[in-house]
């Protein structure tokens, strides 16, 4: 985790970064995205956290959407050549400073397959139905 580096990503977002972070989602295997429609859906969020290898590949990158009452994690992804050494865990550290600053209280997320469960589960996160997760700052 040493050679990651973690980045609160600025608006405007740039369209590059938009394809990058569709292109880290196919790699572990998630839908194509309309890059259009996924650029829009950055632009719109509270949050936009990325870590890239020290010589600048996007490995992991995460969106937090919401208001100061609650907000919703989207799209934490890592890609599988950096998965279990802490970069999601990293991630999440840095979005719950945000949040935390932000004074937002609770955080939701979405956790599409038995996989990801396990995750948010093993983070200290408290499954409320089916797939979906929640956390309390």
């Amino acid at each position: 985790m040493s050679d990651i580096v973690l980045a609160r990503e600025t608006k405007p977002i740039p369209f590059s970064l938009t394809i990058e972070y569709a292109h880290l989602c196919e790699e572990v295997g998630w839908e194509r995205r309309n890059y259009v429609e996924f650029h829009e859906a950055l632009e719109g969020s509270l949050l936009v956290v990325t870590a890239r290898s020290q010589a600048g590949a996007l490995v992991g990158a995460a969106r937090l959407t919401g208001d100061v009452f609650a907000a919703t994690l989207f799209d934490v992804v890592v890609h599988p050549d950096h998965q279990r050494c802490g970069v999601g865990k990293s991630m999440l550290t840095y979005i719950m400073g945000f949040c935390r600053a932000a004074g937002i209280k609770r955080i939701y997320c979405l956790a599409d397959n038995p996989e990801s469960s396990a995750y948010w589960a093993h983070q200290g996160w408290l499954k409320i139905d089916g797939y979906q997760y929640a956390f309390t700052i």
